[in-house]
């Protein structure tokens, strides 16, 4: 029988992502783990964001400088879209104050569906950075941004923008 006539399909989950959306296949869905290990998903901080240019608006240049005393890891969560023309439209980045040295950046290959339009990406993840002063950008251009939607929103909505947040040791 093919699976688009099929009373129950079975779906493999490889993740709880919750950025992964599965397809409604028939009215009743049965899931089931695969054996063996399932990667460790490192859940954000639940510490207040040192950093949170969200909520970004449409036309937004954002900006926020800020200074690390000793190498620190920091969990940053990022969302945006990513353009037809193959560069993203809103996005965030962060540079060594005072240079054009990028330390990290939102890119196609880092970052994931973040729900909803396909342009929807997020990047969601630790990042080690050394001391010294830096720079956190988060622009967005004249459409598609928090409130502002001219595609299906992804499912994060209110995190549209970027946010840094310390991670244990901080």
């Amino acid at each position: 029988m093919p699976i688009s006539r099929a009373r129950f399909a079975t779906v493999l989950c490889l993740d709880n992502s919750a950025s992964t959306a599965v397809r409604r296949l028939s009215q009743n869905l049965e899931f089931r783990r695969l054996p063996g290990t399932v990667p460790a998903i490192e859940p954000p901080p639940h510490r207040d964001a040192l950093i949170d240019p969200t909520r970004a608006r449409d036309d937004d240049a954002l900006e926020q400088a800020f200074r690390l005393t000793r190498e620190s890891e920091l969990w940053i969560h990022a969302l945006g879209e990513y353009g037809n023309g193959g560069e993203f439209a809103d996005y965030g980045w962060i540079q060594k104050a005072g240079s054009s040295d990028v330390v990290w950046e939102m890119t196609r290959q880092n970052t994931e569906h973040a729900g909803g339009a396909d342009k929807n990406r997020e990047f969601d993840g630790a990042v080690r950075l050394p001391a010294g002063d830096y720079v956190a950008y988060y622009i967005t251009d004249d459409s598609d941004a928090y409130r502002e939607w001219n595609s299906s929103p992804p499912f994060a909505r209110d995190g549209w923008g970027l946010a840094i947040f310390p991670r244990p040791g901080f």
